[in-house]
């Protein structure tokens, strides 16, 4: 599903978690929201990086 970047990493962090999510792929431009929604989750999910932000890599 969908996240709207607009919101706050707290907001993020609900959502995932109450969705069980079970793997996040974000553009690397959001990192440090990311960053801040997977650190309020004492089970986050697998994290993948994927998008223009990573420098084509």
């Amino acid at each position: 599903m969908a996240v709207n970047t607009r919101l706050s990493a707290q907001e993020i962090a609900c959502i995932l978690e109450h969705c069980e999510s079970a793997v996040l792929i974000h553009d690397p431009v959001f990192d440090e929201l990311v960053d801040g929604a997977l650190a309020r989750l004492a089970a986050p999910p697998i994290r993948i990086r994927a998008g223009e932000g990573d420098g084509g890599a």
